[in-house]
């Protein structure tokens, strides 16, 4: 291919990809169009770095490994539908595993969908629970 695009998504969300792809097609070069960033193992450990220098996760530097963390519970916020949810959730897999706590997704984009998943949280005795955005930017609306 002339080009290969890569969406600058963490995840993926169908309207904004449609609009990638019919700007790519209607281009006129032989670009080959990749899939979003994510789920991926290098986004979980970017949220590790990005929660420890928050102060909600203490990382070993050897290995960013968890050493203790000031949350017990983290919401990966995202939007992009169900699909994104889902793939969000893989990487919330990876990272529960890194942080030895529950990590749950949630759309921002679908009303109740943080309220309801913090609750969830909750419910399997998270009381400190941290709000981590897994979007890299150009996919949120303004109004969210």
């Amino acid at each position: 291919p002339a080009a290969v695009p890569v969406p600058l998504l963490a995840g993926p969300d169908n309207a904004l990809l449609r609009r990638i792809r019919h700007a790519v097609m209607n281009s006129g070069s032989a670009a080959e169009l990749t899939d979003a960033l994510g789920p991926h193992p290098l986004l979980a450990e970017a949220l590790h770095v990005r929660l420890s220098e928050a102060g909600l996760a203490r990382a070993d530097r050897a290995r960013l490994f968890t050493v203790a963390t000031a949350a017990d519970g983290i919401i990966l916020a995202t939007v992009g539908g169900d699909e994104a949810v889902q793939a969000a959730g893989i990487t919330g897999m990876l990272l529960s595993a890194r942080l030895a706590v529950p990590v749950m997704a949630a759309a921002l984009d679908e009303d109740g969908a943080i309220a309801r998943t913090a609750e969830e949280l909750r419910k399997a005795g998270s009381r400190q629970l941290a709000l981590a955005p897994y979007l890299i930017g150009p996919e949120v609306a303004a109004g969210v």
